[in-house]
């Protein structure tokens, strides 16, 4: 018995332990389900019961005296609702002083007191701390467990009700994200209103440029700031939050907190995909249900107006450098660069009931094809200035200017490209951490190293890490999972 518990130590859950894996990521799913459902009943319960006080009730005291003017009975003792107020005083009072007077003989040591020295905060500490409150805020998606398809397959020859691998309530109590972009994961925070965030004394007011300043993105695992700008890291001191380096206009409100994905080309897009809501102009959206997110998702972004395209000067200003050579080409599309993301896009939302019709003709499909969208730029024209030099001749140097914000700008098509799809689980509510309740369904297989980096990484490029391009012979997980689903519409087609 000893010999065997021995073996199985610290082992991962095999056959031997559990049924099957996906036996144990439903039971995980439905422990934190149950969990949630408790926290919210809690929460309720806290808040029904927050404006009882067990104070003395006045009206109980008139109408007693109304009633009838009976004496109170003595021998009763009466409940005093007081604090501990009414005993500090007497912690105040000095102690008296002792009667009895040292004796000459005793010798008496003189102590030197050491003068206070400041004490110098430890910025490491401060930038840690401030780093720690966003760290692994994300709520991060499992891998799908599915077992393959042949084995189900087999099992069905033998039991047509037999279990096909899939979450069993899949096309009732789910919803889909799909395609999901290739990119970044990363927090979008926008700073507090101007009345939350006095400017100090020391520091010069703020330029109306900088007031526009209000949005920075975090990292998903150590929630450090993701720098935009080239050098803005290493010219701007790193402990500094409120620093305007990790900042960038955007038209979201105050105190807002969205799930995003920067996309892998947003130099060229400027885009930051959403995924989820966490808190809106102050509301923690994050406590609803997946739909009810997602819905808000999609209303407050259509509601927001559009911000100005930044200008070609702001991006020479933000680099440091200057590439007037490169500016100089007629097409302004493929010279213009984004120096922050400017397009805030949903990722395309699929609401409850996934019927098993809705998943092979629209999601999965969805999952695998790119996605194609308009982005807006601002029209570049270029103009030539004449300049003197060092000696009387003139140099011709060539200058870019942009258009103002009120004439029409350029548009040009680019493509997303997929990863995969996310389910949701479409009563639970947002959580942070790795969670069952969310299961990641990638589009290419992943190997063994890129799992590896994926826990050990901060900078990785996908959902669930690096995908591998090696050519796998029985598909990705996604044609796994599309495989699944017909073996279960054949199923239910059977048993019709």
């Amino acid at each position: 018995m000893s010999s065997s518990r021995r073996s199985t130590y610290k082992l991962p859950p095999s056959s031997s332990t559990l049924t099957s894996l996906q036996q144990s990521q439903a039971a995980r799913r439905d422990k934190a389900l149950e969990e949630q459902k408790r926290k919210r009943a809690l929460k309720f319960d806290l808040s029904r019961f927050a404006s009882l006080k067990l104070g003395d009730d006045e009206d109980e005291d008139e109408e007693g005296d109304e009633e009838g003017g009976e004496e109170p009975n003595q021998d009763v003792f009466k409940v005093v609702h007081s604090g501990i107020a009414d005993f500090t005083s007497a912690m105040n009072e000095p102690l008296p002083e002792d009667s009895v007077e040292p004796t000459e003989s005793l010798p008496t040591q003189k102590t030197k007191l050491k003068p206070k020295t400041k004490t110098k905060k430890k910025k490491g500490r401060k930038r840690a701390s401030s780093n720690a409150q966003w760290a692994d805020k994300i709520m991060y998606a499992e891998l799908l467990e599915m077992p393959h398809s042949e084995v189900v397959a087999s099992a069905m020859d033998l039991d047509t009700n037999g279990y096909d691998g899939l979450p069993a309530d899949l096309h009732t109590s789910w919803v889909a994200l799909s395609p999901v972009p290739v990119g970044k994961r990363c927090l979008a925070i926008t700073r507090d209103g101007p009345g939350r965030n006095p400017i100090p004394r020391s520091r010069k007011p703020r330029s109306p440029r900088d007031n526009e300043l209000n949005t920075s993105l975090r990292s998903r695992l150590h929630g450090k700031h993701i720098s935009l700008f080239p050098g803005a890291s290493s010219s701007t001191d790193p402990s500094s939050d409120k620093s305007d380096s990790w900042f960038f206009p955007s038209a979201l409100p105050p105190s807002t907190i969205l799930d995003c994905i920067l996309d892998e080309h947003w130099t060229q897009n400027g885009v930051l995909h959403v995924l989820d809501v966490l808190r809106w102009k102050g509301q923690e959206v994050g406590e609803c249900e997946a739909g009810m997110r997602f819905w808000w998702r999609d209303t407050r972004l259509n509601e927001l107006s559009a911000i100005p395209l930044p200008s070609q000067s702001y991006q020479l200003l933000s680099n440091g450098t200057s590439h007037s050579t490169s500016l100089m080409s007629s097409d302004s599309s493929s010279t213009y660069t984004y120096p922050y993301p400017t397009t805030l896009l949903p990722v395309p939302y699929h609401a409850a009931p996934l019927s098993l019709s809705t998943l092979l003709n629209t999601v999965v499909p969805a999952a695998r094809s790119t996605r194609s969208v308009r982005v807006s730029l601002p029209m570049i024209v270029s103009t030539v200035s004449k300049t003197s030099g060092s000696g009387d001749m003139d140099i011709d140097t060539p200058t870019c200017t942009t258009t103002p914000a009120t004439t029409p700008i350029a548009t040009r098509e680019h493509s997303i490209i997929p990863d995969g799809l996310l389910l949701y689980v479409a009563e639970a509510s947002y959580e942070s951490g790795t969670s069952p309740l969310s299961n990641w369904v990638p589009l290419r297989q992943l190997s063994s190293a890129s799992k590896m980096e994926s826990e050990s990484m901060e900078d990785v490029t996908t959902e669930s890490g690096h995908t591998s391009n090696t050519p796998d012979l029985d598909g990705g997980p996604l044609d796994q999972f599309e495989r699944l689903l017909r073996i279960r519409a054949q199923r239910q087609g059977m048993s019709s």
